[in-house]
């Protein structure tokens, strides 16, 4: 029974041995699995954040569109003024040439009334001096 015994001691010792070695196994995994749990909730933090900025960031986009459409808007609105008005100084400037011009004819015309007026008169006076 000698060999038994020591058989049996040796496989006592290498179950221990192996009990030893499960348990360090358990005590690894526990760990590995406390640092995965931590690093699936430091993701879940960060993603949530993430959701956040990209809402934020789609409403600024959203608005700045916005104010971009609406700033070509009042350009393009600043631009026909200005072609309006070009056009309306454009026509005041005719008008005004027309204007002066027919202003230019009726003093003229005045101007050869008056002289033959004049010569109305210079010619009765000559006939009564």
């Amino acid at each position: 029974m000698g060999i038994f015994n020591r058989e049996q001691k040796a496989s006592a010792a290498s179950v221990d041995e192996l009990r030893i070695i499960v348990e360090s196994l358990r005590g690894t995994v526990d760990t590995q699995a406390a640092s995965l749990a931590a690093a699936e909730a430091r993701l879940d933090s960060i993603s949530n954040l993430l959701g956040v900025l990209e809402s934020k960031v789609s409403r600024v986009g959203t608005e700045v569109g916005n104010q971009i459409h609406e700033l070509g808007n009042e350009i393009a609105g600043m631009v026909k003024k200005i072609e309006s008005a070009e056009t309306i100084a454009e026509e005041s400037f005719e008008q005004l040439a027309a204007n002066q011009q027919r202003l230019a004819n009726e003093q003229a015309r005045y101007e050869i009334a008056f002289r033959q007026d004049l010569a109305q008169i210079a010619d009765l006076a000559r006939r009564r001096g």
